[in-house]
């Protein structure tokens, strides 16, 4: 009997991974957001509620790439992006009790990485990752701000900030070689937000892959 219920489960995680995917199909396409892709939020977030981590972890990953994609029409970019943080609430709520499952744990750092206006209800959370995520994800949640350049330290962002631990004179030889660039405010900002770009991808791409992990046959 305990065969033929895994059996069942496994299944039904296909066709529901199925649904997520068709789903992304038709909402992005050569890595562009289509007419199609608000209406397929909508479906997405159905699935939230899903009782297999794996499927709930794979909704928040298409979503997060929803919501940061654009579409050559203005007008569905926003359309998206605003179907995609009405959810929030819900996974802010479904984030509040750390999953046993790490591709899940990841996915909600990686989804939640792309509203920093929530940051004060997200720093609440417990999220069960390590430090250099929660770096990460703190990166994300603090993007570069007009009037704040010299909070920005070049080249201290990848793989993780947390690993960039500088003493006060490490940061004067930063501060040196950084002034002989001849750099104004905007390019700093405009390298920062390139940087916290960068760790985003590698939040994604740390969920995939552990999405993709915890999928495979043992």
């Amino acid at each position: 009997m305990r065969a033929e219920s895994g059996n069942a489960a496994g299944v039904g995680r296909r066709e529901d991974l199925a649904r997520v995917d068709a789903a992304m199909a038709q909402a992005w396409q050569d890595e562009k957001l289509t007419s199609a892709a608000p209406e397929a939020v909508e479906r997405l977030a159905e699935l939230l509620s899903h009782n297999d981590p794996l499927v709930v972890a794979s909704v928040l990953v298409a979503l997060g790439v929803l919501h940061e994609s654009r579409a050559d029409d203005p007008r569905v970019t926003a359309e998206t992006r605003a179907a995609v943080e009405s959810n929030v609430d819900t996974v802010l709520g479904l984030a509040v009790v750390p999953s046993e499952s790490r591709a899940l744990r990841l996915s909600f750092v990686y989804h939640l990485a792309h509203f920093p206006g929530r940051r004060t209800e997200i720093d609440k959370l417990g999220l069960g990752v390590p430090r250099d995520d929660r770096a990460r994800l703190k990166r994300c949640l603090t993007p570069p701000t007009e009037g704040e350049a010299e909070r920005y330290e070049i080249g201290r962002a990848w793989p993780t900030p947390a690993i960039w631990q500088l003493t006060e004179a490490e940061r004067e030889l930063d501060r040196a070689w950084q002034s002989t660039l001849d750099l104004c405010e905007v390019d700093v900002l405009d390298i920062a937000e390139l940087e916290t770009t960068a760790v985003l991808a590698f939040l994604g791409a740390q969920a995939e892959f552990a999405i993709w992990e915890a999928s495979v046959v043992r």
